[in-house]
């Protein structure tokens, strides 16, 4: 397995732990050779990253072969992070004579020059008319020059498109790039030039300020009435100057911090032009038959945002001072006619944040999902007129149409995702960190 951080080779230990028939697992490394080393050795010692015609491998502290330290010292983690401090320490660490040994029973290690690597390359394309990247010819090398008897598997880790120079050296030949890759890179580029927004904003010098390419309030402009004109004379400029062409009109609350009290209140459509941070709420409308799951959700109307768009059963922005509560309970009658005292059943599910690039700047959002499992003879009923009709599907229905399409709106699409993660139907655990921006969830505290 070529191999620079220790992480693929590692997951083939842990499959042969599991059971998978393995004899050896062949680490296989360029000159930046500090697996091989202490394979070798016993002694832990980084040295000088080399750049090298196979880069993912250019590594002199393997993050994962402290997760083998910890296994071959027999599950002790305070061992494992003693070992850590001497090389913080000491810039290296050693293996006992009882550790090389459980070591070697499982791994044996190779190194390739950089010439060595051009000639596998040079030599698997002229017997098999087969190109490879530096990294899979590495591990090609490395079987080769340890000469191991038996079954042997070599994992090929890149495309050789990803390194078109050192292949065309090695072998005259210029790598393509897989089908569906060379369709992006080729394909027509889509943009949209933003308005410079700085120049905007330097038409009203009476109450901006400019300092280390940041713009500031000026201080008189300190309190909440001000701050709020300030804000609606941009947002009446950019009206006039059709920038903003549309007619909604929301007043929405704008945070230091969210259990604070606003600094000002602006109307929605800005938002994007100065990043504001804004909060939003949606209700997952479930039903559970037979242990599985159905979820309902709405079309929106050929009117309007989102023209023809599948949604959750009900959502709405945080207007201003409006409640989270106060306002789940507004839209939820408004969207589907659902009364107050079956809202107030409903269960905080966590919340998504996302950002998204407009023509006017940057959206920034903040839900607070909720879910709410729904009587069996519960039908909704729009009552503000967005939606036009509801359906009832099974929740993998919903995912698959998720996964093959863009039918639903997309922040509706991350609620129900959270939703299946919650209820586990879908165990990705990765995807659940991917719903949540850290740096805007700075501005919340606990909600219940």
């Amino acid at each position: 397995m070529p191999t620079g951080n220790f992480g693929d080779v590692f997951a083939g230990y842990i499959a042969k732990k599991m059971g998978l028939p393995i004899n050896k697992l062949i680490v296989a490394t360029n000159k930046n050779d500090i697996l091989k080393r202490v394979i070798s050795t016993g002694i832990y010692k980084p040295k000088e990253v080399l750049q090298t015609i196979s880069p993912s491998m250019d590594i002199q502290i393997a993050s994962n072969f402290e997760r083998l330290i910890f296994y071959i010292h027999s599950n002790d983690d305070q061992i494992t992070l003693k070992k850590m401090e001497e090389l913080k320490k000491n810039n290296e660490f050693k293996l006992n004579g009882e550790q090389m040994s459980i070591l070697r029973n499982d791994f044996i290690s190779e190194s390739l020059s950089e010439d060595e690597t051009k000639d596998v390359i040079k030599k698997i394309n002229k017997n098999y008319n087969i190109l490879v990247d530096p990294h899979t010819a590495i591990g090609i090398g490395a079987l080769d020059k340890l000469s191991n008897d038996g079954i042997n598997i070599i994992l090929s880790t890149a495309h050789p498109s990803k390194f078109p120079e050192v292949v065309k050296e090695a072998t005259g030949k210029h790598p393509e790039l897989p089908p569906k890759i060379k369709k992006i890179i080729e394909g027509k580029e889509k943009f949209d030039i933003l308005p410079n927004d700085l120049n905007i904003i330097k038409k009203f010098p009476n109450f901006f300020l400019f300092k280390e390419n940041k713009i500031f309030l000026k201080k008189e402009i300190n309190n909440f009435k001000k701050r709020t004109y300030v804000i609606n004379q941009v947002f009446n400029f950019l009206v006039k100057k059709k920038l903003i062409l549309s007619k909604h009109r929301e007043y929405f609350p704008v945070f230091k911090s969210f259990k604070s009290k606003p600094l000002l209140k602006v109307q929605r459509v800005i938002g994007p032009f100065f990043g504001f941070q804004f909060f939003g709420v949606h209700l997952n409308g479930f039903l559970k038959k037979n242990n599985k799951y159905f979820m309902w959700v709405g079309r929106r109307t050929k009117k309007g945002n989102f023209p023809n768009d599948l949604d959750q059963i009900a959502a709405g922005g945080l207007p201003f001072n409006v409640t989270i509560k106060k306002n789940l309970i507004k839209e939820s009658y408004e969207e589907a006619n659902i009364n107050k005292t079956l809202i107030l059943k409903s269960k905080y599910d966590g919340t998504i944040s996302y950002r998204v690039e407009t023509k006017l700047g940057m959206s920034r959002h903040i839900l607070f999902c909720y879910n709410l499992e729904l009587p069996m003879n519960f039908i909704p009923k729009n009552n503000d007129g967005e939606i036009t009709n509801f359906y009832l599907w099974p929740i993998q229905k919903i995912l698959k149409i998720i996964k093959q399409s863009r039918k639903f709106k997309f922040d509706c699409s991350l609620v129900i995702i959270l939703f299946a993660l919650n209820k586990k139907i879908i165990q990705i655990k990765k995807i659940k960190r991917m719903l949540n921006n850290k740096s805007d969830l700075k501005i919340l505290k606990k909600i219940k």
